[in-house]
Protein backbone atom coordinates (compact mmCIF):
# COMPACT_ATOMS: atom_id res chain seq x y z
CA UNK A 1 0.00 0.00 0.00
CA UNK A 2 1.43 3.29 -1.03
CA UNK A 3 1.86 6.03 1.85
CA UNK A 4 2.63 10.01 1.53
CA UNK A 5 4.38 10.41 4.42
CA UNK A 6 5.87 13.30 6.15
CA UNK A 7 9.08 13.08 8.46
CA UNK A 8 9.50 15.96 11.13
CA UNK A 9 12.90 15.76 13.48
CA UNK A 10 15.59 17.77 14.37
CA UNK A 11 18.30 18.45 11.71
CA UNK A 12 20.54 16.72 14.24
CA UNK A 13 19.23 13.41 12.96
CA UNK A 14 19.76 13.69 9.41
CA UNK A 15 21.57 10.40 9.53
CA UNK A 16 19.19 8.76 11.05
CA UNK A 17 16.41 10.21 9.32
CA UNK A 18 18.08 9.31 6.13
CA UNK A 19 18.27 5.70 6.67
CA UNK A 20 14.31 5.70 7.37
CA UNK A 21 13.82 7.58 4.41
CA UNK A 22 15.84 4.83 2.00
CA UNK A 23 13.72 1.77 3.51
CA UNK A 24 10.86 3.68 2.71
CA UNK A 25 11.88 5.05 -0.77
CA UNK A 26 12.24 1.14 -1.57
CA UNK A 27 9.30 0.74 -0.34
CA UNK A 28 7.79 2.73 -2.63
CA UNK A 29 6.45 5.38 -0.20
CA UNK A 30 6.21 9.19 -1.12
CA UNK A 31 8.20 10.77 1.47
CA UNK A 32 8.56 14.66 2.41
CA UNK A 33 11.26 16.17 4.62
CA UNK A 34 12.30 19.47 6.10
CA UNK A 35 14.07 21.29 2.83
CA UNK A 36 17.73 21.34 4.89
CA UNK A 37 17.40 17.95 5.72
CA UNK A 38 16.75 16.86 1.72
CA UNK A 39 19.86 19.06 1.34
CA UNK A 40 21.64 17.21 3.68
CA UNK A 41 21.20 14.01 2.26
CA UNK A 42 21.29 14.58 -1.33
CA UNK A 43 24.66 15.70 -0.57
CA UNK A 44 24.04 19.45 -1.54
CA UNK A 45 25.26 20.93 1.94
CA UNK A 46 26.79 19.69 5.64
CA UNK A 47 25.03 19.50 8.74
CA UNK A 48 28.04 21.63 9.75
CA UNK A 49 27.59 23.95 7.07
CA UNK A 50 24.01 23.63 7.98
CA UNK A 51 24.57 25.23 11.46
CA UNK A 52 26.95 27.74 10.38
CA UNK A 53 24.43 29.55 8.26
CA UNK A 54 21.95 28.71 11.25
CA UNK A 55 24.45 30.71 13.83
CA UNK A 56 24.69 33.61 11.07
CA UNK A 57 21.64 34.18 10.02
CA UNK A 58 18.93 32.50 12.80
CA UNK A 59 16.72 29.80 13.05
CA UNK A 60 14.03 32.39 11.75
CA UNK A 61 15.57 33.62 8.81
CA UNK A 62 16.45 30.04 7.91
CA UNK A 63 12.82 28.90 8.09
CA UNK A 64 11.62 32.22 6.22
CA UNK A 65 13.80 30.91 3.63
CA UNK A 66 12.48 27.65 3.27
CA UNK A 67 9.12 28.97 2.71
CA UNK A 68 10.14 31.20 -0.14
CA UNK A 69 11.98 28.00 -1.48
Amino acid sequence: MFMRIVICASIDFSDKIKDVYDKLIKQGHEIDLPLYTLKIIKGEITLEEYKKIKEKEGDINLRKKQVLI
